[in-house]
């Protein structure tokens, strides 16, 4: 039988996975300083690199929990800086389909290797990593279903094989 945790040790356990993701961030957009770019251009460059499809940005802001209009401004930063470009999608005019410049693929291919997160990683055995994932899988299946989201898309890592 499942032992129950206090109202407090739940708190613990998120303030604890807060502080995983706010320190990981920190050292992932030092690790992108370099190419000047930031952990979340990069996870959009990381998305749009291993679909099998040009998502729009209502989709990629949807694979990341967040609200389109921020979504869309960092969009706009990266058009301007070359690395993706937006072209209007053939059936639905005012919807915009992203894709990645040669100039992106080539950043993409230069960041995708997360250094930081393997020497964070390589604390935990293979079986803790299993586990690790399972657990957060259930919560992100958990929060999605709270927050009402319906579909998500695929973890892009599911389609990464093809890019290795």
């Amino acid at each position: 039988m499942k032992k129950s945790l206090c109202r407090y040790q739940y708190s613990d356990i998120w303030a604890t996975m807060s502080l995983i993701h706010e320190a990981s961030l920190k050292i992932r957009n030092r690790e992108l300083m370099k190419y000047g770019i930031s952990a979340e251009q990069a996870g959009i460059l990381f998305v749009l690199a291993v679909l099998d499809h040009r998502p729009t940005i209502a989709e990629i802001a949807r694979y990341y929990l967040r609200e389109p209009n921020s979504t869309s401004g960092t969009v706009n930063r990266m058009v301007k800086h070359g690395l993706i470009k937006k072209d209007r999608d053939a059936e639905r005019k005012n919807v915009w389909r992203l894709s990645l410049t040669d100039k992106g693929l080539q950043l993409y291919h230069c960041i995708r290797n997360r250094e930081s997160l393997g020497r964070i990683m390589s604390l935990l055995s293979e079986e803790e990593e299993k586990q690790l994932a399972s657990s957060l899988n259930k919560l992100l299946s958990k929060v999605t279903q709270e927050l009402g989201v319906k579909s998500r898309l695929p973890m892009p890592s599911t389609r990464l094989e093809r890019y290795l």
